[in-house]
């Protein structure tokens, strides 16, 4: 019987930033790489983009960001650049009010929810066309692996059964190791055990925190683009999201 040759992953940017996010991060690689197009978002609007005239316009349309991006902005923003860009929204809000119209709502949703769902689903979709590759399967073994929503997410879209078996009993083994460190950080409480010291189990408590819950749960969002959420529900529908 003939065999098959060795499927190659799916070489571009966009993989090689997945793949280095798995080798060096302690979470979630898909969480975190979202976490990081978030940032660096934010950050050039406030510093490269706040004179740009389709970015002004855009966020006049949907009134600034949502509230967790709006916070986001405080933190990594500039004062100066969070100045310009919400005096121009302040004043476009008392022309609405002024001009007597019923209804202040915005007419678009956050921008920066629309760039976070666009490069979740640019990862996923990286993961699902790499994962099929025996070399991207062993890197991804030893790190830390998804977050539990991102692997039932990735899990449902796996098109070959033994890749969703390859995928389910990694998730499965890291779950059960953090359960002996979980029990372990316990056990040393006890005054009886207290001076063996820590090893690893040390940040157990807040790694399992990253593996179950993750690090960029769905945002809710008005805009259209959450495909990975829509995606998610239709999966799994009874999942508690938040």
């Amino acid at each position: 019987m003939k065999k098959e040759p060795e499927k190659k992953a799916f070489y571009d940017s966009t993989y090689f930033e997945l793949l280095d996010a798995i080798k060096e991060e302690e979470s979630c690689p898909i969480c975190s790489l979202v976490e990081k197009s978030e940032s660096r978002y934010i950050t050039s609007l406030f510093y490269e983009l706040v004179n740009d005239y389709k970015v002004r316009e855009r966020l006049r349309n949907s009134y600034g960001f949502c509230p967790e991006h709006a916070r986001l902005a405080r933190k990594l923003g500039n004062p100066l650049g969070i100045a310009i860009i919400y005096e121009d929204i302040c004043s476009t809000i008392v022309e609405h009010m002024e001009r007597g119209k019923e209804f202040f709502l915005p007419g678009k949703g956050c921008p920066v929810c629309e760039l976070v769902n666009e490069a979740e689903n640019r990862y996923i979709q990286t993961f699902l066309k790499s994962f099929s590759s025996k070399d991207f399967q062993k890197i991804y073994k030893q790190g830390f692996g998804l977050c539990m929503y991102h692997f039932l997410l990735v899990y449902s879209e796996l098109s070959s059964r033994e890749e969703k078996n390859i995928l389910r009993e990694y998730q499965l083994n890291k779950l059960r190791e953090f359960s002996v460190q979980l029990t372990e950080f316990i056990r040393k409480h006890d005054y009886r055990f207290s001076r063996e010291g820590f090893g690893k189990e040390a940040t157990s408590w807040r790694r399992i925190v990253g593996k179950i819950a993750g690090s960029k749960m769905p945002i809710s969002s008005t805009t259209s683009s959450n495909n990975s959420r829509k995606r998610f529900t239709k999966f799994f529908p009874k999942f508690p999201l938040f």
